[in-house]
């Protein structure tokens, strides 16, 4: 069953404390690829003039700022509420860095491999870096964050219905 928007905002909220009007769409998708900002803003929780420093006011609104990315803005948003959700329900688990380098090794041979699109605002404050090939094309995700995730595989389903990491 997939969560919704209002279900992972919720349970964002309850169990990190930060207050309910800084955890928008924007801040849910950047939560999803970069398992670090949830730590930046678990820290922050209590600390609203910490939250506003880590999360500018762009973010702080509903609207799709990344306009320009290949995979539409809401098609990525509902994808990474639904990896938030899978690995808030795992307890954030990650996999191991011999695993890790696996998943990269099989990311890095793929045609599907791409760089992020130069003008995209989203990837940008991801941390992906324009020049490298670090974005899947089949689902818009940076693969160095998606691939430490545990919940998480890989969309190519060419070689059987669990992806290409699949063991």
């Amino acid at each position: 069953m997939s969560e919704t928007f209002e279900s992972v905002r919720d349970r964002i909220v309850s169990s990190t404390g930060i207050p309910r009007e800084f955890v928008t769409s924007n801040v849910i998708t950047r939560i999803a690829e970069d398992p670090l900002f949830l730590s930046h803003l678990e820290a922050c929780a209590r600390d609203t003039e910490m939250l506003r420093i880590l999360i500018p006011e762009r973010m702080r609104t509903e609207e799709n700022y990344d306009q320009q990315s290949r995979v539409a803005t809401p098609e990525l948003l509902g994808r990474a509420a639904g990896a938030l959700a899978r690995w808030a329900a795992s307890g954030f688990s990650r996999v191991d860095d011999a695993e890790y380098d696996r998943r990269r090794e099989i990311c890095r041979k793929c045609d599907h491999l791409s760089r992020p699109p130069r003008e995209s605002l989203l990837y940008g404050l991801l941390g992906s870096a324009a020049g490298e090939k670090s974005v899947c094309g089949l689902c818009g995700c940076d693969v160095g964050k998606k691939a430490r995730l545990a919940t998480e595989r890989c969309p190519d389903t060419s070689e059987g219905q669990d992806g290409k990491w699949h063991k």
